[in-house]
């Protein structure tokens, strides 16, 4: 199973807190066969998110995970029609990085540098801050390659 497909990033909805923001990625990756238990993947988004906050620059944030729940590595990117309060920063795009307990030293870290690599770039904010679901798959595969 791909790590990161055209069907990962989903656009538009809303989310009134963090808590169902985390709900929202857990869900979506039940859905896209990722994960097989939503409460199990919230529990391990929640954890690293009391270690510090994942919320970066520009609205963005980048929640992730090593969990027994994760069954396939996955990145999902998510962007709300409105801000949400995030540890104090306005966000409205996720990058979710899921990962099996198994993989935790290997893909995870490899995963997490990638994204935050790619993140540097400010064209790549842009659009996923403002991009199209097709742009914004485009731009980070080729940033992830």
């Amino acid at each position: 199973m791909e790590i990161f497909t055209a069907e990962n990033v989903r656009i538009g909805g809303s989310a009134g807190s963090k808590g169902d923001v985390l709900a929202q990625i857990a869900a979506f990756a039940v859905e896209r066969g990722y994960a097989s238990d939503a409460a199990g993947v919230v529990a391990g988004l929640e954890a690293r998110e009391t270690e510090m906050s994942t919320a970066l620059m520009d609205g963005i944030a980048i929640p992730h995970t090593k969990h027994a729940a994760v069954e396939h590595a996955a990145l999902l990117v998510q962007r709300f029609d409105g801000p949400v309060d995030w540890s104090g920063e306005d966000v409205s795009v996720t990058l979710a990085m899921l990962v099996p307990e198994a993989e935790a030293g290997t893909t995870h870290l490899t995963l997490l540098a990638q994204v935050s690599r790619a993140l540097i770039d400010e064209d790549l904010r842009a659009v996923l801050t403002g991009g199209s679901a097709e742009e914004i798959y485009a731009e980070l595969s080729a940033k992830l390659a």
